[in-house]
C-alpha cells in the first residue's frame, strides 16, 4: 500500500511548495469571473444603411394600419415591410417628400399618412403611392419646420419653434396658435391622449391644449415640481391611461392628471437624468417595462432603480424607441436600428472567464438541488455555482493538482467520484476529499492511467472506471483497488479505446459509447460485447424507458435495448457538421449543442428546432457541455461563459403576421394593380413580384417562398427577400401562389394573386377572329371558283365521255348491222353451196373464216357495248363462251357463280383483257393439256374480286414453256396492264390461272 502513501505525500508536497502560486491563480480566476459577469445581453436585431436604409441614425417610427414600418432620418424617408426597405426623398417637386429630415410620421382615418419634415407637411397616399406637400405661406423658416405632429379629427397639429401650428385638412389651411408664454411656443412635442387631450412638450414644460377654444394651460411648472426641468423631450400615455413626460436634464416624470402632482424618479437607483425619447412594451410575463432613451432603461417601483438593457456588455444607447403592434421595441442607435423582442430572451448567460478558458478540455457539470459543480482546470478545477449562474465557492484547492476535471458522479454511497486528466478524485457528500487515486507502475491494482474520461456508478453500487485506452476497470474503494472487466474470453474489454461514456439499462446491460469506435453492448452475464453501431463518434448516452439514445454527427439513434432495433433521424442540413454534447429534458426533447448552434428535437415527433445566436445564443460553435438543473432548465456551460435556458422555449408561440403583396413592377417601375390581377402586355419582360411578411422580430431571417401555375409548380424559395422575377412570359393568364416563414419556421398563410399577360393586338382575339372571317371569306371565294371550274370540266369530261359512249354504241350498231349481215350472207352461201355438195377448198376456208369473223365480231361487239361494263355481264358473256367453246370437245365445263354478284363495274379495257385471257386459256386447254374437265369459278368481296381458271388436263413446267403470240407472259401483261393481277400455277393434275382485281 506504499504507492497509495506516496500519491498523497506528493500531493502534500506540491500544496506546500506552491502556496504563492495557487493563490495567483485564485485571484485570477476571481478577476476574470466574479467580476466579468455583467447584466444579461439582450437579443437584438439590427438594420442598417448596409440593409438600404437612407441613415443608421432614424429620427422617427411608425407602423401603419397594414403592419408597415416607416422610418424617419435626416437624410430620407424608408418604408420596411420586413422584405424590402424603400426610400423617399425630397425633390423640386411638390408631388416629392418635403424635405430629407422626417421628424414624425402619423396615419389618418382614410389610412393616409402625414410626415412632419424640416421644410413642409408632407402628405402620402398609400394607395396611390403618391406625395403631396403643404407648407405655411410666410418668409419664417421655423414656421414650415416641424419636430412633431397629432391628429385630431379633420385636424393635424404640428410643434414648432414659434407656437403650435395647426393644419386643416378639409381646407389646406394653416392656422398658427401662440402660448402665452415666449419659451412655450417653442414646442418639441405634440401628444394626443385617449380622452383627446393634446398635450404638449415645450421649453417652459408640460402645457395641456384646449382644441375647442385654442387656450394654453400650464401643467408644469417649479411650483408643482421642484425638480423642474424647462425642456420636455417626450410624452406618452401608458396601458393605463397615466401621462408620463421624459426631461433633458431631470429625467422620467409622471403627471397626476387630476391633483397637477408631478412624481420625479431622479433620485432612483442607476437613474438617468437625460431622457430624449419613452416607449412602453408588455414583458412575457404580462407586466409593462417603461423604457426611456438616451441608456435604455426602465424603471422597477419595488426595487426603486433602473434596470439597463445590455448589448455587447455594455448598455445600449439610443436617441428614439418605438413599441410596435407586435409589442417589439425599436431603437434608434449610431450604429442602426436595434429590434428588441422580449419573447425571444431566451439565454440567460454569464460571461464566466473573458480571457483564458476555464479549462483545455471539456467542461464537467454535476447538477444539486438549486446549484450545480462545474469542474474546469487548475485554478478553476472544481467550482460550485447557483442555478442562476452565481459563483457560490470554490473547491479547486481540493483539487489541487492542476488536473482538468473530466466528468463528476455520484455513487450509491453518497460519495462524488471525479475522473480527471490526472487521476481520479473521491469526495464525501459534504464535498470533503476523501481519496485520490493515481497510476503506480509498480503496483497492477492501481488506476491503470492518470487521464480518466468517465465513470458508470451501477445499480449495485459498482463503480466502473473508463481511463483513456486501457478499456473498462472496476474500483473497489475499500480496498483502494482497480481491476480489469474482462470479455468470455478473458480479455479486457474494449482496451485501446477512447471512450467517453458507459450507462447501465433495466436488464443489468452496459452500454459503452466510444469517440470514434461508436456504441457498443456488453452483456456482464455472458462476457459477451456487440458493436451495435459501428464507426461513429458518440460523445454521450442516454437509457430512457426502453431506448438508449445517442447522437453522432450526422445522426440520432433511438436503439431498443431489448432488441437491438435501432431507428435513425438525420440531422438537418446545416447542422450536421459537428456535434459535441446533448441532454434530455423532462418535455420529450433532446437538446443537442452543434457547431452550428443548438438543436432541439421531439423523440416522439421527429420534429427539430434550431437556435442560433440570432435566438440569443453566446456563440454558434457550441463546445459546450450539457445537463439539466434542479430548477428543470438547461444548463450549458464552455469555458468562457455558461448560459441557462427554460426547455418550454419549443413551445413559445409565435405571433402571427400577416402577408402583404406589396408591389408589382416592369424593369423598376411600379405598375396599378387590381385588387384580385395583375395586368402586363406582352412586350413588357422583366415583370417583378413583391411580397412581405410583416414580422420584425428577425425580419431578415424571414424566408419567402412562391410557385406560378404553368411555370413553377412546386413551391421555389425566394430566400430571404420576397421579390422574384419573370422574364418573357407568355401572353395568358397565370396564377401567383406565395407565402412566407418566420425565423421561428412558422408558416403563413398562402395567397394567390392573377396575372394576365396580354397578347400584341395580332394575337387578340378579335384580330384572330376578324383574321378567320376574312380567311374563310378568301377560302369560300377560292373553294367555289374551284368548284365552278372543277364542275365545268366535269361537265366538258361527261359530254366528252358522253360523246364516247354514242360513238361505241354506233360503232357497235354499224358493225352489227351492216359488217355482221354482209358476214353473215357469206357464210350462209357458203354453206348453200356445201349443200349442193360442190366441195370446194376454197369455198370451206370462206366458210371458216366467215364464221370466225361473225364470232370475232360478236367479241367486239360485246366488249364495245358499254351495257356491259359490269361485273355480272362479264361473268354471264365468260359462262356462256365457256359452254359453247367446250361444246363437243369432250371436255366438261363447270362453272361457279356466287348467288348474288354485286354491282360492280367493269371498264371496257378490263373486260376485254380478262375474256381475252380467258379465251386463251380455254383455247391452250383444248389444244395441250387432255383434260377432262374445266372449272371457272368466281368469287367477289365489296372491294375485291377473283376469277379462277382451273383444268385437270397433264400440265406443263410453267419455268421452261415458251408459248408464242398470246402466250403465258401475253396473259399476264393483259391483266396487269389493267390493273389486277395474274398467277399460275401448272403441276401433273393439271392449270391454274388466277386473276385477281382490287
Amino acid at each position: 500500500m506504499a504507492c497509495w502513501w506516496n500519491c498523497v505525500w506528493k500531493e502534500n508536497d506540491c500544496n506546500k511548495l506552491m502556496p504563492k502560486a495557487r493563490i495567483i491563480i485564485l485571484l485570477l480566476f476571481y478577476y476574470n469571473v466574479v467580476a466579468a459577469q455583467p447584466a444579461t445581453n439582450a437579443v437584438l436585431y439590427s438594420i442598417t444603411e448596409k440593409d438600404g436604409l437612407t441613415d443608421n441614425v432614424a429620427n422617427c417610427f411608425f407602423q401603419d394600419s397594414r403592419g408597415v414600418m416607416w422610418i424617419g432620418t435626416n437624410y430620407g424617408l424608408n418604408s420596411f415591410d420586413g422584405s424590402v426597405i424603400k426610400n423617399f426623398h425630397a425633390g423640386t417637386s411638390s408631388t416629392t417628400l418635403a424635405h430629407d429630415a422626417v421628424n414624425d410620421i402619423k396615419e389618418d382615418n382614410n389610412k393616409n399618412l402625414w410626415i412632419a419634415t424640416g421644410n413642409g407637411l408632407s402628405f402620402y397616399n398609400i394607395e396611390k403611392k403618391t406625395f403631396s406637400t403643404f407648407r405655411y405661406d410666410t418668409l419664417t423658416p421655423a414656421l414650415n419646420r416641424y419636430y412633431s405632429l397629432a391628429i385630431t379629427g379633420q385636424d393635424i397639429l404640428l410643434a414648432t419653434e414659434e407656437g403650435l401650428m395647426e393644419f386643416t385638412i378639409s381646407t389646406k389651411k394653416f392656422t398658427l396658435h401662440k402660448a402665452g408664454k415666449e419659451y412655450a411656443n417653442r414646442i418639441t412635442k405634440v401628444f394626443a391622449d385617449s380622452k383627446k387631450n393634446t398635450w404638449l412638450g415645450t421649453y417652459d414644460g408640460l402645457w395641456l391644449y384646449n382644441n375647442n377654444n385654442h387656450q394654453f394651460t400650464c401643467y408644469d411648472t417649479p411650483a408643482n415640481d421642484a425638480l423642474f426641468d424647462g425642456l420636455i423631450t417626450d410624452i406618452i400615455e401608458d396601458h393605463t391611461g397615466q401621462i408620463w413626460f421624459g426631461c433633458w436634464t431631470k429625467g422620467l416624470k409622471k403627471l397626476n392628471t387630476a391633483t397637477k402632482n408631478i412624481e420625479t424618479f431622479l433620485s432612483w437607483k442607476n437613474s438617468n437624468g437625460n431622457v430624449t425619447c419613452l416607449a412602453e412594451q408588455k414583458n412575457k410575463d404580462g407586466t409593462f417595462s417603461l423604457w426611456q432613451t438616451a441608456n435604455l432603461c426602465k424603471p422597477d417601483a419595488r426595487t426603486q432603480s433602473f434596470t439597463y438593457l445590455y448589448n455587447d456588455n455594455k448598455p445600449i444607447s439610443g436617441n428614439r424607441i418605438y413599441c410596435d403592434a407586435n409589442n417589439l421595441l425599436w431603437i434608434s442607435t449610431n450604429e442602426g436600428i436595434k429590434i428588441y423582442n422580449p419573447a425571444k430572451q431566451y439565454f440567460q448567460t454569464t460571461v464566466l472567464s473573458s480571457y483564458v478558458p476555464l479549462t483545455s478540455q471539456g467542461i464537467a457539470l454535476y447538477p444539486l438541488p438549486g446549484k450545480f459543480l462545474l469542474g474546469g482546470e487548475g485554478g478553476t478545477s472544481l467550482l460550485l455555482f447557483s442555478d442562476s449562474v452565481k459563483l457560490i465557492k470554490n473547491l479547486s484547492a481540493k483539487v489541487s493538482n492542476g488536473a482538468a476535471l473530466m466528468s463528476i458522479q455520484k455513487s450509491t454511497a453518497g460519495n462524488y467520484w471525479m475522473c480527471s486528466s490526472n487521476g481520479v478524485f473521491v469526495f464525501d457528500s459534504i464535498l470533503n476529499r476523501k481519496h485520490f487515486f493515481l497510476h503506480n507502475d509498480n503496483d497492477k491494482t492501481s488506476l491503470p492511467k492518470n487521464f480518466v474520461n468517465n465513470t458508470l456508478i451501477k445499480t449495485d453500487g459498482t463503480v466502473w472506471l473508463l481511463p483513456w485506452r486501457k478499456g473498462v476497470w472496476r474500483a473497489d474503494e475499500t480496498n483502494k483497488s482497480f481491476y480489469r472487466v474482462t470479455t468470455v474470453k478473458g480479455d479486457t474489454l474494449l482496451p485501446n479505446s477512447n471512450l467517453s461514456k458507459a450507462i447501465e439499462d433495466k436488464n443489468g446491460n452496459i452500454w459503452i459509447s466510444d469517440f470514434s469506435g461508436g456504441l457498443f453492448k456488453y452483456e456482464p452475464k455472458t462476457g459477451t460485447i456487440k458493436n451495435i453501431i459501428e464507426q461513429r463518434r458518440f460523445s454521450n448516452e442516454y437509457v430512457l424507458a426502453d431506448k438508449l439514445w445517442t447522437v453522432s454527427s450526422y445522426e440520432i439513434f433511438a436503439v431498443d435495448i431489448n432488441t437491438d432495433k435501432i431507428t435513425t433521424w438525420h440531422l438537418p442540413q446545416g447542422k450536421n457538421k459537428y456535434e459535441y454534447d446533448f441532454t434530455p429534458d423532462n418535455k420529450g426533447w433532446l437538446w443537442i449543442a452543434t457547431k452550428t448552434g443548438l438543436l432541439a428535437f421531439n423523440m416522439q415527433t421527429g420534429q427539430f428546432k434550431s437556435f442560433t445566436t440570432d435566438d440569443g445564443l453566446f456563440a454558434n460553435d457550441l463546445d459546450v457541455t450539457l445537463t439539466t438543473i434542479s430548477n428543470g432548465n438547461i444548463l450549458m456551460a464552455s469555458g468562457n461563459y455558461a448560459a441557462s435556458f427554460s426547455p418550454s422555449i419549443v413551445q413559445q408561440p409565435v405571433n402571427g403576421a400577416p402577408l402583404l403583396f406589396t408591389c408589382a413592377a416592369v424593369d423598376g417601375i411600379e405598375k396599378d394593380s387590381e385588387s384580385d390581377a395583375l395586368h402586363f402586355l406582352w412586350n413588357e419582360n422583366n415583370i417583378q413580384l413583391n411580397w412581405a411578411l410583416l414580422n420584425y422580430s428577425n425580419p431578415l431571417g424571414n424566408i419567402y417562398y412562391y410557385k406560378l401555375d404553368g411555370i413553377n409548380n412546386t413551391w421555389q424559395t425566394a430566400g430571404n427577400k420576397g421579390n422574384i422575377s419573370f422574364n418573357s412570359l407568355a401572353p395568358g393568364t397565370y396564377l401567383f401562389h406565395y407565402k412566407a416563414a418566420t425565423s421561428e419556421g412558422m408558416m403563413s398563410e398562402e395567397k394567390t394573386i392573377r396575372i394576365v399577360v396580354h397578347p400584341p393586338f395580332w394575337k387578340t382575339w378579335w384580330f384572330i377572329l376578324l383574321g378567320i372571317v376574312l380567311i374563310a371569306t378568301l377560302f369560300y371565294a377560292v373553294v367555289k371558283y374551284i368548284s365552278q371550274r372543277n364542275l365545268k370540266e366535269k361537265l366538258l369530261q361527261l359530254e366528252k365521255e358522253q360523246a364516247v359512249e354514242k360513238e361505241r354504241n354506233r360503232i357497235s350498231r354499224d358493225m352489227h348491222d351492216e359488217l355482221g349481215s354482209g358476214l353473215t350472207k357469206i357464210a350462209i352461201l357458203t354453206e348453200v353451196i356445201k349443200t349442193q355438195q360442190q366441195s370446194n377448198e376454197h369455198i370451206e376456208k370462206i366458210s371458216t373464216t366467215a364464221r370466225g369473223l361473225v364470232d370475232n365480231l360478236d367479241e367486239m361487239v360485246w366488249a364495245l357495248n358499254p351495257k356491259n361494263d359490269s361485273l355480272d355481264k362479264l361473268a354471264a358473256y365468260i359462262a356462256e363462251y365457256a359452254h359453247q367453246f367446250l361444246d363437243g370437245t369432250g371436255i366438261d365445263c363447270h362453272i361457279e357463280l356466287p348467288d348474288e354478284i354485286i354491282p360492280t363495274p367493269v371498264s371496257e379495257e378490263k373486260r376485254r383483257n380478262i375474256f381475252m385471257v380467258v379465251k386463251e386459256f380455254l383455247n391452250n386447254t383444248v389444244k395441250h393439256s387432255g383434260a377432262k374437265n374445266v372449272f371457272i369459278a368466281l368469287q367477289q368481296m365489296p372491294q375485291y374480286f377473283a376469277l379462277t381458271l382451273r383444268d385437270d388436263g397433264k400440265g406443263f413446267n410453267v419455268q421452261q414453256q415458251k408459248t408464242p403470240g398470246n402466250g403465258l407472259k401475253n396473259m399476264q401483261q393483259r391483266i396487269e396492264d389493267t390493273g389486277g393481277k395474274a398467277t399460275l400455277h401448272s403441276s401433273g393434275d393439271g392449270t391454274k390461272l388466277i386473276i385477281e382485281f382490287t
